[in-house]
């Protein structure tokens, strides 16, 4: 039964591929995209079971656990196809004006500073944990002022994806060339990372910015570059991993090899994603026994805004318990492997299996695809930092969770919204300013005025 549900999941992810094909637009590319990686997610794990850890667990458990993720990408693909059809928030012209403007026309500034900062970021922040020797430690590099920097490192990013985007729609070479270095210095010190995700983000970040400006042909050539690489990276990272837990990262790092068949190593590591779907198990008959959780657990999205500067016992986004053994990723880890620090992945359809059994996982599939088209669709007509948001949704909600539920996707506009509160009172501040007078201009994304003189 397994092996029936996961083809029909592949046969939709190769639908939403087909129709993107034969009308290419920002939300087509992202619901093709977010097929393409729930494919390596949940569908190769299924369709090659026997070379992954799922083999062990009883058949009716495999097909519940695929089941449920079939079926809420199918409330997904129909929530967002509605909205997709009826066109809402095609009218909204969601931009921040002279922000925008001043952004937009200062490529060399822009450029620079941005891939210095992040860059900066990635040399002085830890981004994963495995670049520790436990969780712990990890754990404890952490503090307000690092979210804070990781959280503005994650625009600079998205502005030196779209910046080396427009440097290619102009075709100037010179701009090419020094986004392109910039971009590949970030792609080096990532790779350390052992983090598939953070590894992959340059790449996606450069699609999404490819997909905003209509690039569609160079956006597809790009993936595929992305996903060579992802799975030539992936044994690395894996392998890395592993050593990290025990200090020896650098020594697996050292005697890393590919064995004899690369192709073979390559694949394995992409099968071994299956532990998502065991942690759906897991956590699913723990739901079961235990209940759904209460109010804190939506409390903490809603004080997710809060700093915690000011709000010291602000809880644990999304745990049942308010601190972060209740979070879904950590108490699969407590449930599978050991009460120690750990996390397992767990997003998306066990997620809002977690809130509310079978029915509210239906609703939550539905009602998030619908917001996941009014969002890109609203975002993908503005300027230059709603297009930074763009190509962001589209790294976070297509590839980073693949797909995050109703209150991971709201926890993510949570996450932004005190800055986008701040940036659109700074730019009605500036309206009618010297400096907006100096940069007025109404171009759309992709505007050939705004190119540079050659």
């Amino acid at each position: 039964m397994h092996n029936v549900i996961g083809l029909l999941l592949i046969g939709l992810c190769i639908g939403w591929v087909v129709w993107t094909l034969r009308h290419p637009t920002p939300l087509t590319m992202f619901m093709s995209l977010s097929s393409i990686f729930t494919v390596g997610y949940y569908g190769l794990p299924i369709l090659l079971i026997e070379r992954s850890s799922l083999r062990y667990l009883p058949e009716a458990e495999i097909s519940t656990t695929i089941g449920m993720s079939m079926l809420f990408f199918v409330m997904i693909s129909v929530g967002f196809i509605a909205v997709m059809r009826r066109g809402w928030g095609s009218t909204r012209n969601f931009s921040f004006g002279p922000i925008d403007r001043l952004l937009e026309q200062h490529w060399w500034p822009v450029t620079i500073a941005s891939n210095v900062l992040f860059i900066v970021f990635l040399t002085t922040q830890a981004q994963s944990a495995y670049q520790f020797e436990s969780f712990d430690a990890y754990l404890a590099s952490k503090s307000i002022w690092s979210s804070i920097i990781a959280f503005f490192s994650g625009l600079f990013q998205a502005f030196t994806a779209i910046n080396f985007v427009r440097a290619l729609q102009w075709r100037s070479n010179i701009r090419i060339m020094a986004a392109g270095f910039g971009l590949l210095v970030q792609l080096g010190l990532v790779a350390m990372n052992a983090n598939r995700s953070l590894f992959i983000a340059p790449f996606l970040l450069v699609i999404g910015a490819m997909v905003m400006f209509r690039l569609n042909r160079m956006a597809g050539m790009t993936l595929a570059i992305a996903i060579a690489a992802l799975l030539a990276y992936s044994p690395f990272a894996v392998a890395v991993r592993a050593g990290s837990w025990n200090g020896a990262q650098d020594i697996a790092a050292e005697q890393f090899s590919y064995g004899e068949n690369a192709f073979d190593t390559a694949l394995q590591s992409i099968v071994d994603r299956g532990d998502i779907l065991q942690s759906n198990s897991i956590l699913k008959a723990h739901t079961d026994a235990y209940g759904h959780p209460g109010w804190k657990y939506y409390y903490s999205v809603l004080m997710l805004p809060v700093p915690r500067f000011f709000y010291r016992s602000k809880p644990y986004l999304l745990s049942d318990t308010g601190d972060m053994n209740g979070e879904a990723s950590i108490l699969a880890w407590h449930l599978s492997v050991a009460s120690g620090p750990g996390s397992l992945t767990a997003f998306g359809a066990i997620i809002a299996y977690r809130e509310g059994g079978w029915i509210w996982l239906c609703l939550n599939g539905l009602i998030t695809g619908g917001l996941y088209a009014y969002f890109l669709t609203v975002l993908s007509r503005g300027r230059y930092i709603s297009q930074a948001f763009f190509i962001t949704a589209i790294y976070n909600w297509g590839v980073r969770k693949v797909p995050p539920s109703l209150f991971e996707l709201l926890a993510d506009v949570m996450t932004y919204l005190p800055l986008i509160l701040i940036l659109l009172i700074v730019s009605r501040i500036m309206v009618g300013s010297k400096l907006d007078l100096d940069l007025i201009g109404d171009h759309t994304p992709g505007d050939k005025s705004l190119a540079p003189a050659e």
